[in-house]
């Protein structure tokens, strides 16, 4: 069964990380900075405030916290007994890539973390690198170029945007590797070798099978439990590994996402980022769009949510609409915009039994060929994978409380790239453009350039947190228009 485990003190604003110790679980909240303990899973206490986006979390053999502080480019860890921070290495706020001492390396928002020993093995998300604290040295175990490369020695490996980290059997590490779709093990010399995912399987779905038939569509935690079985999230599902005699990848959760307990079967999660196992077995999970934490168990654990709370507990329209000052999606804000579409329109054209329609699920605003869009709301990036569909017209951001399609993000008319490091370009052998990532943790403010518009010649505007859209056009204000009339129906 999967059950939801509430914050009785206030709603999470983005749990990610999750990491057990005696009977209590310890919770990253990258959008708050904070972390929080919670004792015999009901008492809920605020350990520190004092993160910038903490993402991946472990404990040390001392019993301190480590932490990847994903917004700060830096890993610290919390004295559990006082809250104290302390760095352990990285220079705060600088990214880079640097081996060497720990007051000098640098990192570029690492996401994961795990621990065996005296050893702290970092998934240097943006550097494509798993490294290694150590002695006081911080040193590169495998990573090289973004891309994919398996490798005896772990210099010519290549990853692309990996995330969760796992210890497991003989020092090896489990490592999500995100942006190629697939689970990697890393060895204690460095070898890297694929577990699953990616091969004979297509790359864009999740498909179960044999380790070398299946396929992942997004893993961003991986967690062993004390048999070995292995449990990854993957966009909006939890997948588990060695569940049977003979190894399977089998999806155990439903793959869409939404916010429902119950049988796993018909269970939804929304973008599951953090996974935890106690001495029971039972597997903690941080619902990181559900903005909850959710587990797996056969015991009375937590609450079955019902779908009257799931609703209760989210945004109003009316609520969301002042969340932050209105504005326009171009500059200067207060000018007005023609809205060229809304929530439910029908796109698409049914000629034949099988062809594809759809409703309109945002809020179009028109604008010309070239011209600058801006961000409408202050905001971080969470997701370790905002940037999606590069280089086509659906070109697409997705921020917390609203995303962005039909725009060359950080990019001008012309394709070239704004003089903006917070926008993070792969370029090819030919020096061309061909891929685009922004680092967890990275904020915009409201009027920033978010990029130039495409083809499509407008913004397209979707409000709402992913799993619980809402209708832009009652959830957004605009300066200088106001919508009194209801639709009407012909």
């Amino acid at each position: 069964m999967l059950r939801t485990i509430q914050n009785p003190i206030e709603k999470f604003g983005e749990p990610f990380g999750i990491a057990m110790k005696d009977n209590e679980m310890f919770i990253s909240d990258g959008e708050t900075g904070k972390i929080w303990r919670v004792s015999n899973l009901k008492a809920f206490a605020v350990l520190t405030d004092r993160f910038n986006t903490p993402s991946g979390i472990a404990f040390d053999k001392n019993g301190d916290l480590i932490v990847a502080d994903s917004g700060s480019h830096s890993i610290k860890k919390v004295k559990i007994s006082t809250g104290e921070i302390e760095p352990v290495a990285g220079v705060e706020g600088k990214k880079g890539f640097v081996d060497g001492d720990v007051n000098t390396a640098l990192f570029n928002a690492p996401i994961g973390i795990a621990v065996s020993g005296n050893k702290i093995f970092v998934a240097d998300t943006y550097n494509d690198k798993i490294r290694l604290i150590e002695s006081g040295k911080v040193s590169t175990l495998a990573g090289s170029e973004q891309g994919f490369a398996d490798a005896a020695d772990g210099q010519f490996a290549r990853f692309d945007t990996p995330c969760g980290l796992a210890m497991w059997s003989d020092g090896k590490i489990l490592v999500a590797d995100t942006g190629n779709k697939r689970l990697r093990v890393v060895e204690a010399n460095g070898k890297t070798w694929t577990l699953s995912g990616g091969t004979s399987a297509p790359t864009t779905d999740s498909v179960d099978g044999f380790l070398h038939a299946a396929g992942f569509s997004e893993p961003i935690a991986v967690a062993v439990n004390k048999l070995g079985v292995i449990y990854v999230t993957d966009e909006n599902s939890i997948r588990v590994i060695n569940r049977r005699f003979y190894p399977l990848v089998e999806t155990i959760t439903n793959t869409k996402p939404g916010f429902i307990d119950g049988n796993l079967r018909n269970s939804r999660l929304s973008r599951p980022s953090g996974l935890a196992l106690d001495e029971s077995g039972n597997l903690f999970v941080a619902d990181s769009e559900n903005q909850n934490i959710r587990v797996l168990t056969g015991q009375e654990i937590g609450t079955q949510t019902t779908a009257g709370e799931v609703e209760a507990s989210r945004f109003s329209p009316e609520e969301f609409r002042n969340l932050q000052p209105p504005r326009w999606s171009f500059n200067p804000p207060e000018k007005k915009r023609e809205i060229a579409g809304t929530l439910g329109e029908i796109r698409g054209a049914i000629t034949e039994k099988d062809t594809a329609a759809w409703f309109h699920n945002g809020l179009d605003i028109v604008g010309s060929y070239g011209e600058t869009a801006s961000f409408v709301r202050s905001e971080k990036v969470l997701r370790p994978m905002t940037v999606q569909n590069f280089a086509t017209p659906r070109e697409l951001i997705r921020m917390p409380s609203i995303g962005y399609i039909h725009i060359r993000f950080g990019r001008d008319k012309d394709d070239q790239p704004f003089t903006d490091e917070r926008f993070q370009f792969s370029i090819d052998e030919s020096r061309k453009i061909n891929g685009l990532r922004i680092g967890r943790g990275t904020k915009f403010e409201a009027g920033e350039a978010i990029g130039t518009l495409n083809s499509m010649n407008h913004v397209h505007l979707i409000a709402g947190r992913s799993g619980a859209e809402m209708n832009a056009l009652d959830a957004l204000i605009f300066p200088g228009i106001s919508d009194t009339l209801a639709p009407e129906i012909e």
